[in-house]
């Protein structure tokens, strides 16, 4: 994800990029016109993102705080992490904001524009992350925890009927090598123009089949 906001971003601000890989994150830093930069360097930055794992936001944000002033925002985007994590190492919650992305992190890098939900400690701070993010999707100010939930149950279902076709498929004898196309295209092109209202006669028909079935 940290790649994805790296690449959407770009043009949009200065961007420094660190990295526990230097090379990584020179490579990325090049990429996006940007440049790779220390943990002091960052003490100039208005706001630092952490593109982090869960599992070491503590550590990493315990590492960054001699480096981070009054004035500088800590940007959580870590799905499953609350920033109260955060909180807890920083001392305040004057400057940490949460903004969860509610979509694949592959996707947004291809170009597909997510949902994004703010959470932050007042409305100037949200106003301010609004309107960096607000070009990469549709902005919505709320609590990160919807995120959380809403991620987790379409991760689910979609497993879950990436599943089902597969053993459908193997009901009919239908190649195994079309599997890819049949959920990356078929399933997932569908499931989007449903989403979006956009749909052709052919899955209107299904909707009102499958609509009536479930009823």
């Amino acid at each position: 994800m940290g790649q994805a906001l790296a690449v959407r971003l770009s043009g949009k601000a200065e961007i420094l990029v660190n990295d526990v890989e230097q090379e990584k994150a020179r490579e990325l830093a090049k990429e996006v016109g940007g440049r790779a930069a220390e943990l002091e360097e960052l003490s100039a930055a208005r706001m630092v993102i952490l593109a982090l794992p869960t599992s070491i936001m503590a550590k990493a944000t315990a590492n960054l705080k001699a480096f981070i002033r009054p004035g500088t925002l800590l940007i959580n985007i870590a799905t499953s992490c609350p920033k109260e994590v955060i909180i807890d190492v920083l001392g305040t919650k004057e400057q940490v904001v949460s903004v969860k992305f509610v979509g694949h992190a592959k996707e947004i890098l291809a170009g597909e524009n997510p949902t994004i939900v703010i959470d932050a400690p007042n409305e100037a701070l949200a106003s301010e992350v609004a309107e960096l993010f607000g070009s990469m999707g549709k902005v919505v100010f709320g609590s990160e925890e919807i995120v959380a939930k809403l991620n987790v149950l379409g991760a689910t279902e979609g497993i879950r009927a990436a599943l089902r076709i597969k053993n459908e498929m193997e009901k009919l004898g239908l190649p195994q090598e079309l599997y890819p196309a049949a959920v990356r295209g078929v399933a997932a092109g569908t499931m989007k123009a449903y989403a979006s209202g956009d749909m052709g006669p052919f899955v209107q028909e299904l909707v009102k089949q499958i609509s009536a079935e479930m009823s």
